[in-house]
Order: C-alpha cells, then structure tokens, then sequence
C-alpha cells in the first residue's frame, strides 16, 4: 500500500511540474506547434488529473470538516467569491463566464486543495517535492540559458536553423520576443539553483552548480529584464546573509578553496564572453566596424526611459478611481479609451482588446475594485505574517524562513513592474500559488 501511495505522490509531483514548466515561456512554443485549443486540452487535462492524484492522498471527509478551520481558505474562498461578483457586475458575455470558471478551477487546484495535498505529506517528503520541482526548474533553466548564449555569441534570433524569438538579431537574449518572460523563467532557475547548491553541501555536483548558477547571472542581465535582475540581486543577498547568520558551517562547507576557484573562474569567462567584441576590437590590429549592441547599450537606453511609460496607464486608474473603485470594470478594460496603446506599450498592441498594467496592485483594483484589492492582500500577505508571528512565539528563526520570506517578498517586488494575477495561466501565478498553498502546510506542520 505504501509503494501505491509513493507512485501516486511521484506521479503528482511530475504533473505539477510539467504544469509549472507548460505554463513558463517554453510552453508558449507548443502554443505555436499545436494550436490553443491543443495547449489547453493538455493543460486542463493535467489539472484535473492533478486533482484526481491529490484526491487518492486526502481524506475528503476530513478535509470538508476542517476546511474552514484554516483561515487561509475563508480568505481563498471570499476572494473568489468578490472577482466573481465584480465580474459578472462588469458583464460582457460568455468570456467572463469562462474567466470565472478558469480562477475557480486554478486557485482551487493549485491553491486549495494542494495545500490539503501538501499537508499529507511528511516533512521529508515535502523536501523531496520541493528537491525535485527545483532541480526540473533548473535543467531547463540551463538549456535556455545555452539557447541565450548562443543568441549572443552570433548576435542572431536563429538558433540551429529555428527562429526562436522574433525580436531584431541584435537584442542580446530573449525568448518568444519577451525578454522578460526569459528573465522571470531565469529568476525561478537561479533561485532553483541556488537551494540545489545549499543542499548539495556534501557532494561534487555542488561545483558545477555553483558554476551554472554564475553563467545564468550573466545569462539573465543578457535579457536586459530589470526586475528580474533587481529581485535576483535582492535574493541572493538576503539569503546569503542568512546563510552568514543562521548557517555559518554550511558556508563554510561551500565555499571551500576549490569553489570559490571555480566561481572566480566562471566570472571570468563569462566576462570574457559578453566582451567578446571589445577583446577582438583590443587585439587587432585594424579598427573593427560592428553593429552590435551590446547589453549596457540596451540597459542604458531601458534605463533613460524609466518605466518604459507604464506611469501614463497607473496615472489613467488613478485619474479615473471613482470608475474602479467600487466593482472595478471587470474584463472591459476601459483603459483602452484612455491611452494609445501603441505609444504606451508597443506598436503590436494596435487593436487589442485587453493588455497588461504592468502592475498587480492596479490590476486588482482596475478590474475588481478595492475590495478585490485588499483580499488580494489579505491573501498573499497571511504566510509571511504567519510566519513572523511564529517566529516571535517560538523565539526562534531559521534559514529556511527566511528563504520562504525572501522568495515570496522577490515576488511581490516582481508585481509592482508585473501583472500577477491569481486565477490565471502562467508561470508567476502558477508558481506563487503552489508556494502560498507549500509555505502554509509548512508553517501547519511545524505549529
């Protein structure tokens, strides 16, 4: 019976990562190779055979007795309960139907009933999910990174004959035309890597991840995506920090003689690379012409803009609260009638019927009113209080809180540039709530 159990928790766990790796920029391909209707055939199906995994593991009838028990779910429950009223208020046909419906199904999922998944298992076996979900994250997080590199090195979108963005040749790294999709897949491999690289203290694989991990820092400022950037730093000072405070021999253990070679080593290199042009230029003896931009060019120009013009849609909400405040507008997006989308954003939104915020606060105010604003929240902000209140119980704080507070404060960080929008598909959404649902069953387990 136990073997049974175990294949069903190994069989949940690679559908949850094929889920979150389907929903990340690579998928965005299989859109392309087989259609809409395709993708969303394969991405419900995998949903609902989640949920089927997830019902062999809990006891229903204790689960219904509990479930208002954790307070997290009156909250999950009240939120889907206010978009859908705010949505159908705003109604516009059969496409806010299927919108409610898909938030019900997704927070349900991979918000609600993951958590009763999650509680199930040990803390060993939680481990392990967390072990293998980062190491899938990781691998795939190399070969775009080979894939990057490889747009740079020959300042070309074609890699081996196949367009793979159809952004111009010379910018240096992106994938499916979004350089930010790329930098935000790059973020949750580096963090990936970095927790394989924690916990590989004792073997020699440590090496060449703590390399990797570098090559992909270098990777990631190629995609010229500077909240990525920004939240990678932020992360990775914070918890190295925390490994300084709270796990000095671990450090210790790390970053011995042989690794602190390798990743001065790996700087180097990469170095090197993104510097080709110039280590060219210094040893020829005749001046080489290049249309290459490099990078810094890119950031530089990126930076002069400052928010790329996002201010001139936030200013729009603003200007025009009273719209919003109560309901919001739902799917109607009158935004539209109040900025030129192709000024704003760019001259492929002409025509289009819905875009981005750039921003989730404003997202949820926009489209749901304050009420949806402040149960948006209410609902990310109740782990990290949970656990603050904990710690100062308990007197007692650990690395591995502190890296749940880092990643989930990186995230929110992420939204204040970023549309995350809980109830729908795509990475971001997927990933933060699967680590929502993961960090309270974490935080039960050690109450």
């Amino acid at each position: 019976m136990k073997t049974v159990s175990k294949n069903y928790d190994t069989f949940a766990e690679a559908l949850i990562i094929f889920v979150i790796l389907l929903s990340s920029t690579t998928g965005w391909y299989l859109i392309d190779f087989l259609g809409m209707s395709y993708f969303w055939l394969i991405f419900i199906g995998s949903t609902f055979l989640i949920v089927y995994l997830f019902y062999r593991k809990i006891n229903i009838l204790d689960y219904f007795k509990n479930f208002f028990k954790n307070k997290l779910n009156i909250i999950i429950i009240l939120y889907l309960v206010w978009i859908s009223i705010t949505y159908l208020v705003n109604f516009i046909g059969k496409s806010s139907i299927l919108y409610i419906g898909k938030a019900w199904v997704l927070v349900s999922v991979y918000l609600i009933i993951s958590q009763a998944y999650f509680n199930n298992l040990s803390k060993d076996r939680k481990y392990k999910s967390i072990f293998k979900c980062a190491k899938s994250i990781f691998y795939l997080g190399i070969v775009l990174s080979i894939v990057g590199l490889y747009q740079f090195v020959y300042n070309s979108n074609k890699v081996f004959g196949i367009i793979v963005s159809d952004w111009p040749s010379y910018n240096p790294a992106s994938m499916y035309g979004n350089v930010n999709g790329f930098g935000t897949y790059l973020f949750f491999s580096i963090v990936s890597g970095v927790y394989l690289f924690v916990n590989n203290i004792e073997s020699k694989v440590k090496y060449s991840i703590g390399a990797i991990v570098v090559a992909q820092i270098y990777i990631m400022y190629l995609t010229v995506a500077r909240t990525s950037i920004v939240i990678t730093i932020i992360y990775l000072i914070v918890n190295f920090t925390g490994l300084c405070v709270f796990r000095r021999n671990t450090l210790k253990k790390l970053f011995n003689f042989k690794m602190i070679l390798i990743l001065i080593f790996a700087n180097i290199a990469m170095v090197c690379i993104l510097n080709m042009s110039d280590i060219k230029q210094y040893f020829s003896s005749k001046p080489i012409r290049t249309t290459e931009r490099k990078a810094s060019d890119m950031l530089a120009e990126k930076n002069s803009k400052g928010v790329n013009s996002r201010q001139l849609i936030w200013k729009a909400v603003l200007s025009n609260y009273e719209e919003y405040v109560i309901t919001g507008d739902g799917l109607k997006y009158n935004i539209l009638k109040r900025i030129n989308p192709e000024e704003v954003i760019s001259k492929r939104s002409k025509g289009v019927d819905r875009i981005s915020y750039h921003n989730t606060l404003f997202r949820y105010f926009a489209s749901n009113g304050i009420l949806g604003l402040i149960l948006f929240l209410a609902l990310y902000s109740y782990v990290p209080l949970k656990i603050f209140k904990g710690m100062r119980i308990r007197k007692e704080y650990s690395f591995e809180f502190l890296n749940l507070l880092t990643f989930l404060l990186c995230i929110f960080l992420y939204m204040q540039m970023e549309e995350v929008y809980l109830g729908e598909v795509g990475l971001v959404p997927i990933i933060t709530c699967l680590m929502i649902s993961f960090s309270n069953s974490f935080i039960e387990l050690e109450d």
